[in-house]
């Protein structure tokens, strides 16, 4: 479906809530979280799926999130990742982003309005790091709904670090 970016830009800036129950699926060292997301009435947004993870066994907790439009993430967040990023340089990215590393370990987020383009690329070419640094992946992942406007209860992802030896 073609959308333009003024239909995107309003479907960011309603308020949404995720459709059924919120639970954690674990596949092997990772949980999972899809949902469709939903309108103020209930109604289900056609193409627009929410999509979280968080690794359930390393000693500090990595997880991330996208939401999805039509098979393609519009934001993101990782939540320490392990490998840094350097933002593009070209439009859309704005000119305070271009050509920033973004180090590892430091959460990020890559918002729509920062690659505001359609089709947009499948990475999110131009993100920026969260701060104040969130306190947990939970706590990244209440930043990253916000930024979808998407209020929903999210119940902690598992996490069982497997002892180093």
């Amino acid at each position: 479906m073609t959308r333009t970016l003024t239909e995107i830009d309003d479907i960011l800036r309603a308020d949404k809530s995720l459709h059924g129950n919120l639970e954690w699926v674990e596949d092997g060292a990772r949980a999972l979280i899809t949902r469709s997301v939903v309108d103020q009435r209930g109604v289900v947004i056609g193409g627009l799926i929410l999509q979280l993870w968080a690794l359930t066994e390393v000693a500090i907790q990595r997880a991330g999130g996208s939401l999805v439009l039509d098979g393609t993430p519009i934001q993101r967040m990782t939540y320490r990742p392990g490998n840094a990023h350097l933002n593009n340089n070209a439009h859309p990215t704005p000119p305070a982003l271009r050509l920033k590393t973004l180090p590892a370990e430091r959460s990020r987020i890559y918002l729509w309005s920062n690659n505001r383009a359609w089709p947009i690329h499948q990475n999110l070419r131009a993100g920026k790091v969260i701060e104040p640094e969130p306190a947990s992946a939970s706590a990244a992942f209440e930043l990253f709904l916000e930024s979808c406007a998407i209020s929903t209860y999210l119940p902690n992802p598992p996490h069982r670090p497997m002892l180093e030896l």
